[in-house]
């Protein structure tokens, strides 16, 4: 057994190589497109509550809360691109997500959910939104594509070289 271990090991060792390498090369893409975020306080501040909520270190209404605060965050980005006034609207304000989720490139059958999740946001329900935090982690993931995708559109956000649509994937 011994002998079939020292066989594979130079196998496993450059495998481990290559995927030491593909992800410096990962990281350093991340790190050049994080700080195009440094214009954008808000977006940043939304990918922040996004990673929070899925990360799951805090309570389950907290969550859902950086969740939504999220999905906000990212509609005031766009909202702030399409020239609308943010100074007198009140957080969350529902009117300002659901016109905002419309002009982004979200499926249709998101936005409903979103609404809902805007609304029991702006209820202060002591009690959880009927959808599951997996499902809101989803909608405030899809919000942040859908954003820098249309930050990217309007050319308020500089793509970087050679950059594809931006993807964020939850984890597994």
């Amino acid at each position: 057994m011994k002998r079939r271990l020292m066989i594979q090991l130079p196998t496993i060792l450059a495998a481990m190589a290559a995927c030491s390498f593909v992800s410096e090369l990962a990281s350093r893409s991340l790190h050049s497109s994080i700080a195009t975020l440094k214009t954008r306080p808000r977006l940043r501040t939304g990918i922040e509550l996004y990673l929070d909520a899925v990360a799951g270190e805090v309570s389950a209404h907290t969550r859902f809360r950086n969740a939504v605060d999220c999905i906000y965050l990212c509609c005031c980005e766009v909202a702030e691109c399409h020239d609308v006034c943010l100074a007198d609207i009140e957080h969350p304000d529902a009117m300002l997500v659901q016109s905002q989720t419309c002009v982004m490139d979200l499926p249709r059958r998101d936005r409903p959910a979103i609404q809902n999740l805007v609304m029991w946001a702006a209820s202060w329900s002591p009690f959880l939104p009927p959808v599951s935090i997996q499902e809101a982690c989803a909608f405030a993931r899809r919000v942040i594509v859908a954003t820098i995708t249309s930050l990217f559109e309007s050319s308020s956000l500089p793509r970087p070289s050679g950059a594809a649509r931006p993807r964020l994937r939850e984890k597994p």
